[in-house]
């Protein structure tokens, strides 16, 4: 016959094995993104992680110019606004969520392939129909647990980024 105590015991390792499945999956979790548009056009954001800001800056993009001529660019150049027809991504091998944005919605997604340390990227278009306005954002944070935001407005937008962990202690 199985003690008391014993059976508590297995009991208790059992709980605890369940609860650090659980919360190994929301520790190891990639960011999170929420896009809110309160402007009166669509955007469509490109988002995905690297391994450092040098490739982030690095990855190549394709870019369609206003006179329809398409050529390669970088993800650096597209650090500042500018316009273009259309804009994505050429490298292979990134694992991209890109989402459209109607006026009004808010959208949230998880960023794909992920891992401590790695920085995230959003390519954002403002479609404006034939014409679109692109610029990149590179989110730099090594924490887990990261949540970044956009708000589309009107003749600008703001952001978040939130790059604090309660679980610094876990080795990354």
């Amino acid at each position: 016959m199985v003690h008391r105590r014993t059976a508590s015991l297995l009991a208790v390792l059992g709980l605890l094995a369940v609860a650090s499945v659980v919360a190994g999956a929301a520790v190891d979790a990639p960011p999170t993104a929420t896009f809110t548009n309160e402007a009166g056009t669509t955007y469509r954001v490109t988002a995905f992680a690297v391994a450092d800001t040098r490739e982030a800056s690095l990855t190549n993009v394709r870019v369609t110019d206003l006179d329809g001529e398409r050529r390669p660019t970088t993800v650096g150049e597209l650090r500042w606004p500018a316009r273009y027809r259309s804009v994505e991504l050429a490298d292979d091998g990134l694992d991209a969520r890109r989402i459209r944005v109607a006026p009004g919605e808010e959208t949230t997604v998880t960023v794909g392939t992920w891992e401590p340390g790695d920085v995230t990227v959003f390519l954002v278009e403002e479609l404006r129909g034939n014409e679109t306005v692109a610029r990149a954002r590179i989110e730099s944070c090594p924490q887990r647990q990261q949540e970044h935001g956009l708000t589309f407005e009107t003749g600008g937008g703001s952001g978040y980024s939130t790059c604090a962990s309660s679980l610094d202690w876990l080795p990354s």
